[in-house]
């Protein structure tokens, strides 16, 4: 049985393997869906109501367009829009599925922080907003709101009840209609400051044809068509239309939000005080902060944009009054940020420049107000910054001894055994992680967020295919290596593949240890890198199949050597036993 011992001690090990890679895999995956903000149980004081610019404001949201399509399709309207009014592309931070889109639209606050879904809710399951928000301080501010969306986005407004809402169900095409004409009446009654409208006619029509064909480009003409009939419906020198979008899609349909660059989405501003312009590009956590500028209520204590005071015809007082607010919620959110870090870095610097930004206000240096107050955000922004990573780098170095003890351990200890035919075995192992690699990508499949939003895609039925054929094609590279053994070669090829598949194993959980010294072993506070993520998930899925599927390959390439050989010394055998000229030898 010592001849053996290798061979269960490599059983033993890979299934300790698979059990560990698939229950990090399912602790990483619960730690997506229960991910809890830093922030979560920290309260900021509400500040004071900005100056306003408009008495309403209706924000159009479409959902599967991005900006490249605003552009590039037949849509007169919307373009003609952006013409005559602010437009610019707006740069949204992966993962960017719809919830929180909408809840950063809403909020201000990016998606580390807004406590909304990462991915794709399933079907059956509530959420709510759990954060401050535009529609809260408009409560606060005796503003009257009304919503039409579809049915899907009704748990956006379950905490923050609007006064009037519509919510459609039905068909695709019948739903926009429903939500439209419903729209309409709440923007003629004229009493309603908020008016939020959701059109979902181009997702529901590129998930089922893609966005390359004709029926999407119907579907942005209807949604283009609306468009007109709410312009039609407004009186835009005493109101302003905001058309934006919570998603696009990519060209076969799949949401593009857990892309590692998604797709810019657009923004329209045009109406009473807006100035005219093409800008570069914003980002979706400004949204939230302009809402509340053009409405004249508080800032959400959790926003992280700025208002786009550039494309409002803010001037004065007004504008020095808004950066002042603007300022003053920025350091309250940098406070409260380093309270939940548990850091107590100095913010001495940050009150006196807030402090020299109320100064200048109150005595109507609105220009040395502005400056100051400018000042003080983008530092208020940066204290923030530098604790988040100080506080990351901290928790790294630990890991780093994990790390190293992870990735020279097994290397060592292949040095000492030196394996027979360790050439072979590095050179099959490498092979099979190649092919499967390669297979990965012809898949057009990436390294992305949208690989834990795909649990039973991709990474079902496909990982293993992909997985197998990379593990028989290493497979084949050994078997040739064992030609030049001397037999009994079955029991070289019991041992050799057993090193062949830990090796394979190894290779593949490097990018999974990686992963672990630069964020952990899931999400715990902070969001990490998509791509960091995506290659973590991808390894332990990987890791899990090899682990399966290297079991039994050991005695199954043992089993044919021994046949191989068995039927070489049978044929031997035969072939001594027959004498052509014995009846010479007599």
């Amino acid at each position: 049985m010592r001849r053996y011992r290798s061979v269960f001690f490599s059983s033993l090990l890979l299934a300790a393997i698979t059990f560990v890679a698939y229950r990090w895999a399912d602790l990483l995956q619960l730690s997506v869906r229960a991910y809890t903000p830093l922030m979560a149980s920290v309260s900021i004081t509400p500040g004071e109501r900005l100056p306003g610019l408009t008495t309403q404001v209706v924000m159009v949201v479409v959902s599967g367009v991005s900006y490249r399509e605003t552009v590039v399709q037949d849509m007169p309207i919307w373009q003609s829009l952006a013409d005559v009014g602010a437009a610019a592309p707006v740069q949204v931070r992966p993962p960017a599925y719809w919830p929180s889109v909408w809840t950063t639209i809403l909020s201000g606050a990016g998606n580390e922080l807004n406590r909304a879904p990462l991915l794709l809710p399933n079907a059956g399951s509530t959420f709510d907003l759990k954060i401050d928000n535009v529609l809260v301080a408009a409560k606060e501010a005796g503003l009257r709101i009304a919503a039409a969306t579809s049915a899907d986005r009704a748990p956006l407004f379950r905490s923050a009840a609007p006064d009037t809402a519509y919510f459609a169900q039905g068909d695709a095409g019948e739903i926009d209609a429903q939500i439209v004409e419903a729209a309409l009446g709440f923007i003629a009654e004229r009493h309603y400051h908020l008016v939020i409208v959701h059109l979902g006619l181009p997702e529901a029509i590129g998930q089922q044809y893609g966005t390359s064909g004709p029926a999407y480009r119907a579907a942005l003409r209807q949604v283009d068509s609306y468009v007109r009939q709410i312009v039609r419906q407004m009186n835009l020198g005493e109101s302003v239309l905001l058309l934006t979008s919570d998603g696009a899609l990519l060209s076969d349909g799949r949401p593009a939000g857990g892309q590692n660059n998604p797709p810019t989405l657009p923004l329209v501003m045009v109406g009473q005080g807006i100035v005219t312009g093409e800008y570069s590009p914003v980002r979706l956590d400004d949204i939230g902060p302009t809402l509340a500028a053009l409405l004249g209520t508080r800032l959400p204590v959790m926003a992280e944009g700025c208002p786009l005071f550039d494309m409002m015809q803010l001037q004065g007082e007004a504008l020095a009054r808004s950066w002042l607010l603007l300022a003053t919620q920025r350091v309250a959110w940098a406070q409260a940020y380093l309270q939940a870090l548990q850091q107590s870095a100095s913010q001495e610097l940050l009150q006196q420049d807030l402090h020299v930004a109320a100064s200048s206000f109150r005595r109507g240096n609105n220009p040395g107000a502005v400056a100051a107050a400018q000042l003080v955000s983008k530092e208020a922004a940066a204290v923030a910054t530098i604790a988040r990573n100080t506080r990351i780098e901290a928790e790294r170095w630990p890991r780093m001894v994990l790390l190293a003890i992870g990735v020279m351990a097994p290397l060592l200890v292949f040095w000492i055994r030196r394996p027979a035919r360790l050439g072979v075995v590095l050179v099959a192992a490498l092979t099979a992680m190649a092919v499967s690699h390669i297979l990965y990508g012809l898949n057009g499949q990436d390294f992305s967020f949208a690989a834990l939003s795909n649990i039973t895609g991709y990474l079902g039925m496909p990982l293993m295919r992909d997985v197998l054929i990379g593990l028989m094609v290493g497979s084949v590279i050994v078997l040739f290596g064992f030609l030049s053994v001397p037999p009994p070669r079955w029991q070289v090829a019991l041992t050799v593949t057993g090193d062949y598949t830990l090796f394979v194993c190894y290779i593949a959980a490097l990018p999974a240890l990686v992963a672990y010294w630069q964020h952990g072993a899931w999400i715990t506070w902070y969001l990490p890198d998509p791509l960091m993520l995506a290659l973590q998930t991808l390894a332990l899925h990987h890791l899990v199949v090899l682990g399966i599927a290297s079991l039994p390959l050991p005695w199954l390439l043992g089993l044919v050597m021994w046949f191989r050989e068995r039927r070489r010394a049978q044929a031997s055998g035969r072939a001594r036993g027959w004498d052509p000229i014995a009846y010479l030898r007599r």
